[in-house]
């Protein structure tokens, strides 16, 4: 909430996890930026990604989960 209050996100939605819950339950490790993980549908991880440009292969991987 401090961070919010910092940053005026009075619009939009800020995500904290302090607890580290988002963490604890994917693999990331935050060694290296940005760090993403392509979601199922049903919210099951299907791969994690890491470094710049990794959108594309997480892209790549929902199109090959969905089939396409």
């Amino acid at each position: 909430m401090a961070y919010a209050s910092e940053v005026g996100a009075q619009n939009f939605p800020v995500f904290a996890d302090p607890g580290r819950a988002y963490a604890n339950a994917t693999p990331m490790t935050q060694a290296k930026h940005p760090e993403m993980c392509a979601l199922a549908p049903d919210m099951t991880i299907i791969q994690c990604f890491d470094g710049h440009g990794a959108h594309f292969n997480a892209l790549a991987a929902i199109k090959q989960h969905a089939g396409l």
